[in-house]
């Protein structure tokens, strides 16, 4: 109503009316009749040109939409889309703006409660439009309002080794092993060898074989065994290199965690919780009835300066809702990164589309104006030119500095706890192997030892006693003995078999005929699971009879034949002299 026109009883005589400044809209002067020009107009658009007046803006609001810096002479200077909106709106109907009308502790939501209430005319701190909607301009944007979540962190180095072998690969490779170890065993039967029931099951040959380790093969196999065997070797070098490809990628670029996906997720997730404020919540609440119910598991801040500080730092303690606009500075910001510290989850979404408006007083006298001017700056792209320099505004007053605050990614060496898993599941090897070692051991007590003694004196040396027992001599002989007192264990006759040769020993050993020979062999370079460590040393020579003594009467004759020999030797050269060079 600011084209009103006030006219008295005595207007037919003084041609005087009463009606708004064109200086300040919001002074009533006296107007003479007479003195319009007819250019003018009676009801001239007094808001076309504010004659410098100024506008009764409060500003405020989240940035990057309103961004707030100093020039050189300390005054302030409005920036971000927000700010640039009314600085077109004072420059394109002659206006000023107070600048220093500024609150930057409040939230968008708080400063609409000065609005309602009457204290301010117009804020700059738009926010989404609620009831009354006639407290609101058209919207200004629209935006998605959604959660800032970190980016999930990289899985420790210890994790690799779990997540390379699933539980489907290992059902395979225990299903693999069993069949193996059948065919191996079965063609090891039909070969004419000792063979174990457990063996059809698990044999140990197949496991080396199957994870890359080197086995032991019997010798003079047949062509079914060699087969099987090369089957093995190839089976163990797929499985090992593959698994070494995995391994070595996962270790130069590491997986990330579990992705969270949904509300659900983060609720169960201890890793990172998300913070809101708390008048945030409540004009949530607005649009969604069940939203504190819905999302009781936020934490809500009341502190606004202190979650807005957290949030543009990127502070990856906790996950924030933001909306589309803020996200984009916070993309832009990232792009500098290594690797980037927070994702945009469009699929954790707190309301989409949401239209944010500049919050006006219910009779404002600017609303034509501030809704003509949104259409326009929509219809030339200068929201969209607006959005994309906040980032470097923000960057030149030097709230976001030009720095990698990412993750970096750098080679580091291998520490004694990323092999933890492995050192953990290598003592449960060796607990176990000590548990059936020693329970071996207990067996041992009183039971007669599987060996079978054979071989020459004086490694092996067996006698009787007064009692006619069996005494085992010799270095071999004492060893074995010495084991059999030591566990507590037995030694007989049907220990020994005198006449079968440490070589034919050997042949029963590697056919699995007998577990244990107490004949000496000399180790080869091949084959060495077949044998103890070395028990003695020697050097194996050619044992030559000594030179036999030559009789005295031999020698005399040789003594008396010797000067006659030489005397012969001496004439007979004589007389090739004389022959060929004397008588000429």
């Amino acid at each position: 109503m600011i084209n009103v026109m006030a006219i008295f009883r005595d207007f037919s005589n003084s041609s005087t009316f009463y009606s708004s400044s064109i200086g300040d809209i919001r002074i009533i002067e006296e107007i003479f009749w007479n003195r319009i020009r007819p250019t003018e107009g009676y009801f001239p658009n007094r808001l076309q040109n504010l004659n410098g007046s100024i506008l009764p803006v409060l500003f405020g609001g989240n940035e990057p939409g309103f961004i707030l810096s100093q020039n050189k002479n300390g005054e302030n200077k409005i920036l971000g889309q927000y700010g640039h909106f009314f600085e077109a709106l004072a420059k394109k109907h002659n206006a000023k703006l107070n600048t220093s009308n500024v609150i930057l502790t409040k939230t968008p939501f708080e400063i609409y409660q000065l609005v309602l209430n009457g204290t301010v005319e117009m804020t700059s701190a738009a926010k989404f439009r609620v009831n009354p909607v006639r407290m609101f301009t058209i919207p200004y944007e629209v935006n998605d309002w959604c959660i800032m979540l970190p980016v999930e962190p990289i899985i420790p180095i210890f994790e690799i080794y779990t997540i390379i072998f699933e539980w489907q690969t290992l059902v395979i490779l225990i299903v693999e092993l069993v069949l193996l170890s059948a065919l191996l065993e079965s063609a090891t039967f039909l070969s004419g060898r000792k063979t174990s029931l457990f063996n059809y099951f698990f044999n140990d040959k197949c496991l080396r074989g199957l994870i890359g380790q080197s086995f032991s093969e019997l010798p003079n196999t047949s062509l079914s065994l060699r087969l099987i065997y090369s089957l093995l070797f190839v089976l163990g070098m797929l499985m090992v290199t593959s698994y070494d490809a995995f391994l070595q990628t996962y270790r130069t670029t590491p997986p990330s965690e579990k992705i969270l996906q949904t509300f659900d997720d983060v609720r169960e997730s201890s890793r990172v919780k998300i913070r809101m404020l708390q008048v945030e919540m409540e004009a949530l609440s607005l649009y969604v009835p069940d939203a504190k119910t819905r999302y009781s598991h936020f934490v809500l801040e009341k502190n606004y300066t202190l979650f807005k500080s957290l949030r543009d730092s990127l502070n990856t303690s906790w996950a924030y809702p933001a909306t589309s606009d803020n996200w984009s500075v916070s993309k832009n910001q990232q792009n500098l990164f290594t690797r980037p510290t927070f994702r945009f989850a469009e699929n954790m979404c707190l309301y989409h589309r949401i239209q944010n408006c500049f919050p006006i007083n219910e009779n404002c006298i600017y609303r034509d104006i501030l809704n003509r001017l949104i259409l326009q700056i929509h219809e030339a792209g200068l929201l969209d030119f607006w959005r994309k320099r906040a980032f470097h505004e923000l960057v030149e007053i030097g709230r976001i500095k030009m720095e990698d605050l990412g993750q970096k990614r750098e080679m580091k060496p291998m520490k004694v706890e990323d092999l933890k898993l492995i050192w953990f599941a290598f003592g449960i090897a060796c607990g176990v192997n000590g548990f059936v070692f020693f329970d071996r051991m207990k067996n041992l007590k009183g039971s007669r030892l599987p060996i079978l003694f054979g071989g020459a004196e004086p490694g092996l040396i067996i006698s009787e006693n007064s009692n006619d027992d069996i005494v085992f001599g010799g270095h071999l002989g004492h060893i074995v003995s010495s084991f059999a007192k030591k566990h507590n264990a037995k030694l007989g006759i049907s220990n020994v078999n005198a006449s079968i040769s440490p070589y034919t020993l050997q042949k029963l050993v590697l056919n699995d005929k007998i577990d244990i020979t107490g004949a000496s062999m000399i180790n080869p370079m091949t084959a060495i699971e077949w044998y103890s460590h070395p028990v003695a040393f020697f050097d194996w020579g050619v044992m030559v009879p000594v030179e036999p003594i030559i009789p005295i009467n031999k020698y005399r004759r040789n003594s008396q034949e010797q000067p006659l020999l030489s005397s012969l030797i001496l004439i007979a050269f004589v007389e090739f002299l004389d022959s060929h060079f004397l008588k000429h």
